[in-house]
């Protein structure tokens, strides 16, 4: 079981999750919307988040969490990070590797919430006023 920290596109928000690495990307995809409670607030499933290593292609290195982060994933998705696919294994060479261990400081997955999905809430605004009758 490793912790994977992650970092929401958006909302500017970093969080971790305890998975497998033997684990797919679909399992991963899960513990986010279950964790964020996105099925609460939102009408997405959790297979339209797009998950993304939080390291350039061809680095080595993660991106770091330090006071700058927030304003950067607020700021939208980046280029140069890879997507994972859903079938692929965590444990897999080009993702975290079979002996991956999370250094401090550290993201190490990007997720990007679907377009359709931020912008229609499932309660309505008008259902979160009271009656002043």
């Amino acid at each position: 079981m490793v912790k994977l920290r992650c970092g929401v596109y958006r909302e500017g928000t970093v969080f971790s999750v305890d998975i497998e690495l033997a684990k797919d990307v679909e399992a991963l995809q899960e513990k986010i919307f279950e964790k964020k409670r996105y099925g609460e607030r939102y009408k997405f499933d959790a297979s339209e988040l797009t998950l993304y290593l939080a390291r350039k292609k061809g680095e080595t290195t993660w991106m770091k969490h330090d006071l700058t982060v927030k304003s950067i994933l607020q700021g939208g998705r980046s280029t140069g990070y890879e997507e994972m696919l859903s079938s692929w294994r965590l444990n897999k060479k080009e993702l975290f590797g079979p002996d991956f261990q999370p250094g401090e400081e550290e993201i190490h997955v990007l997720v990007e919430l679907p377009g359709s999905g931020v912008s229609v809430p499932t309660i309505e605004p008008h259902a979160l006023q009271e009656d002043v009758d």
